[in-house]
């Protein structure tokens, strides 16, 4: 009739403990800690299940008897079990170590990989409103017309008001092939628009475009480190090369990191061959140093990273790697 979690005891209504001497409950809200030991019989009275109130315990000890109040409710285990593990990393006093949920994890695999199944636009909120932020190309949202500024109202049968844009993130993905109904407002537009769109393999562009400014500068953002981001600014830059330009602008403003490895390939675009890039050092481990480790593939075009306080991570490292040797200009803030 109790419930354990280790040495926490959740007391649950109409329970009898019997405990040799020295058992002594102590008073905590939704749990009760409890020392084990003792010889204390514990009736917890007139309860219904799930009441978050203070309850009257008769502790009978021999023939005296002794009153405690309690807090009881219904507790979720798996949520208990991440409340503690979220304290212990949070013991650690460490900014950089974070614990996930299976949930979160997946969610930070998606930004990390560029890879998900859903419909391809990125969305905010905008006063209340779940509004498409990025149409992504060649996805079932550009396919169906969807633009930029629209708001979702409805997922299938459900209304969206008050939803957060995680959770109509987590309705709108789904298992590829599968199918979803949304509705939108579009400005200027009367009635809601009703589309009905197949989820496919998305995949997240680190270099969504890149464009010549006044005929001889280029111009790309880079918007996050996922597998490709190398390659996708490799393409980039080598197509704006032989358009002619004379630098190149790389945008990395409110890119708050990625993969490592795409950090260290990206800064070995620019830089020659034993450059260090970055260094890892570790509490119980040697010192890790890794550098360019080619020739570079543009040696000479002149660079300059954009950056500002979302600039983080992997970015980081590559405005550093590039900066330090005076490789690029960098202009922003941090």
């Amino acid at each position: 009739q109790a419930h354990y979690l280790g040495n926490v005891m959740r007391l649950k209504p109409g329970a009898e403990l019997a405990k040799g001497p020295g058992w002594n409950p102590t008073q905590k809200v939704d749990y009760a800690f409890v020392a084990m030991g003792g010889g204390l019989t514990v009736e917890i009275l007139g309860l219904k299940e799930g009441v978050a109130s203070p309850i009257e315990q008769h502790v009978r000890r021999g023939g005296g008897a002794h009153h405690l109040c309690f807090l009881v409710a219904d507790i979720d285990v798996a949520l208990a079990e991440v409340k503690a593990a979220r304290g212990m990393v949070k013991e650690l006093n460490d900014p950089y170590s974070e614990l996930f949920t299976p949930k979160e994890l997946a969610s930070f695999s998606q930004q990390t990989n560029g890879k998900y199944a859903g419909i391809g636009m990125q969305i905010q909120d905008l006063k209340g409103a779940i509004t498409v932020s990025t149409v992504f190309p060649h996805t079932p949202a550009e396919a169906g017309g969807v633009r930029e500024g629209d708001q979702i109202i409805f997922v299938d049968s459900l209304s969206t008001h008050g939803w957060t844009t995680q959770k109509v993130s987590d309705y709108l993905i789904g298992n590829p092939g599968t199918k979803v109904d949304v509705k939108f407002n579009r400005p200027g537009v009367t009635d809601p628009i009703a589309m009905t769109f197949t989820r496919q393999i998305i995949h997240i562009p680190a270099v969504p475009y890149a464009i010549v400014l006044d005929k001889k500068i280029g111009y790309m953002q880079v918007l996050r480190f996922n597998e490709t981001a190398a390659e996708e600014v490799a393409t980039a830059v080598s197509q704006l090369a032989k358009e002619g330009v004379k630098g190149v602008i790389l945008d990395m403003r409110g890119n708050p990191g990625g993969i490592l490895d795409q950090s260290i390939a990206m800064s070995n675009l620019f830089l020659k061959n034993g450059q260090e890039i970055v260094s890892v050092r570790g509490r119980a481990s040697a010192p890790q140093s890794y550098g360019a480790s080619s020739n570079p593939v543009f040696p000479t075009l002149p660079v300059t990273v954009l950056t500002d306080e979302g600039t983080a991570s992997a970015r980081e490292i590559v405005t550093g790697a590039l900066q330090d040797p005076d490789r690029a200009l960098v202009v922003g803030s941090t």
